[in-house]
């Protein structure tokens, strides 16, 4: 399995997905797949397209470092929205968000799994 880093820094910044038809700036994934399983060189596994463009040790370190704060913010705002309900049981609810925005909640009836949004900060998660 690849670390964070490699996975990061192993892919095009221009790439958005091969459920695209093309990469955000126009590049044809069909025109630079290589193979059966496809390879594409979007992510350093086989190709080659002239416009690819990684990421660099200093990019890579930023992106991680957003990662892992909005992941942080979403473990604390979905403990916070635990807490609340398991004393009031409010379905669906909200309560402040640690930016000062409202997170609004809904907890599911069938598993007890939450789904939450801020309208401030725009974090969201369903659990």
């Amino acid at each position: 399995m690849k670390s964070i880093e490699e996975q990061i820094s192993n892919k095009c910044v221009h790439f958005n997905g091969v459920m695209n038809t093309c990469c955000e700036i126009g590049i044809k994934y069909s025109d630079v797949r290589i193979g059966k399983p496809y390879q594409f060189p979007c992510l350093k596994t086989g190709g080659e397209c002239l416009s690819s463009k990684f990421p660099t040790e200093e990019q890579v370190k930023e992106i991680i470092a957003e990662i892992t704060d909005k992941s942080n913010k979403t473990l604390v705002a979905c403990l916070n929205i635990k807490g609340y309900y398991n004393k009031t049981k409010y379905n669906p609810g909200q309560i402040p968000c640690d930016c000062g925005g409202e997170l609004k909640y809904i907890v599911a009836e069938s598993n007890g799994h939450i789904r939450a949004k801020c309208d401030a900060c725009g974090i969201y998660f369903m659990e």
